[in-house]
């Protein structure tokens, strides 16, 4: 091959080369970015405590749109409940007395269960973390609860800081968050709807036993 030949074959291969590269930027710069979420699939000793998340509800249009959002890190619509020691606690509407229940773990029948993060270790005894949730059962009242602002996921962060454990994961709670900052103009409505939900929830009140009770 005479030089001028192999001169234009280089040439040829690096403007190939450069080609291939641009197009490699141009489509990761197209690409969403996305994330893992660490769910727990092994069996927690009991004062391990563990964030079970369910789609809210059990429609079918609720678990898609959550499977498509949160690999894109959007804002799903989730419920959530803490379990230690062999019980899961959560909050919801309750027309009178303590919107905070106790059931078996993973057992919400109004609601899909999709997975646990575990939160670490508490270091309070059985005895005391049962006071704890019995305290806070006395503060979070069923008919307070707020679909965008004293929600379950509210419940859970002040739950799992008053157990020492890890805080909740951002996403668990994004979209109610992002929709108390959009409807804050529109507290009217918002009261109004928060009517509506009160009135629908009485035939799907959060199941278990009120842990004031206990």
């Amino acid at each position: 091959m005479c030089p001028s030949s192999a001169s234009q074959g280089r040439n040829v291969t690096a403007n190939l080369t450069e080609e291939v590269e641009q197009r490699q930027v141009s489509q990761s710069c197209c690409i969403l970015p996305t994330f893992n979420v660490a769910w727990d699939v092994g069996v927690a000793d009991p004062d391990v405590v563990l964030l079970h998340v369910y789609d809210v509800t059990r429609w079918r249009c609720v678990e898609t749109y959550n499977r498509w959002v949160l690999p894109l890190g959007g804002a799903g619509a989730f419920h959530v409940a803490l379990e230690v020691f062999q019980y899961e606690y959560q909050f919801g509407f309750r027309p009178e007395g303590s919107g905070v229940t106790k059931n078996k773990p993973r057992q919400n029948a109004n609601h899909h269960f999709w997975g646990s993060i575990n939160l670490g270790r508490t270091q309070l005894t059985k005895g005391e973390v049962e006071e704890a949730l019995r305290e806070l059962a006395k503060e979070w009242r069923g008919y307070h609860y707020d679909a965008l602002r004293h929600n379950c996921c509210n419940f859970a962060h002040v739950a799992a800081q008053r157990l020492g454990v890890k805080r909740l994961p951002d996403w668990v709670d994004r979209l109610p968050q992002l929709a108390a900052e959009a409807l804050s103009p529109m507290d009217n409505m918002v009261s109004s709807a928060n009517r509506l939900v009160r009135s629908l929830s009485r035939s799907m009140l959060s199941p278990g036993q009120c842990v004031a009770e206990i």
